[in-house]
């Protein structure tokens, strides 16, 4: 008699581990989500980042190209204007060079303000 009381009791207590075992599995698993989640809001996070950062080096490197062009076409623009004395003819086709670069220059423009439109 005294056995099977034992043997209860000890079911019990191993009844009452197990389950104490299995709420800190769950509460552990809780956890792992909480985590798994957290990590993917922060891969997100990396995602939209890199797609900045690679954004933001394009436009500086628009911005470059585009100084770079201004710039030429400052000087395509002053080169007409010290030889439109001395050769109109020169002076007009320097003048058209400058006219297709501004166009060229607008273009660009226009194609990059769409991209950024589009992001």
């Amino acid at each position: 008699m005294i056995s099977i009381l034992l043997l209860t009791i000890l079911c019990f207590i191993l009844l009452g581990y197990l389950i104490h075992l299995r709420l800190n599995n769950l509460h552990q698993n809780q956890q792992l989500q909480l985590i798994q989640e957290k990590l993917k809001k922060y891969e997100i996070q990396i995602i939209c980042f890199t797609a900045i950062q690679e954004n933001n080096h394009n436009l500086i490197e628009f911005y470059y190209n585009l100084g770079q062009s201004i710039a030429a076409l400052h000087i395509q623009l002053q080169a007409v204007q010290k030889i439109w004395q001395m050769n109109p003819s020169q002076a007009h086709n320097s003048l058209l060079q400058a006219y297709d670069l501004s166009g060229n220059i607008m273009q660009e423009i226009r194609q990059i303000s769409q991209n950024i439109d589009e992001l």
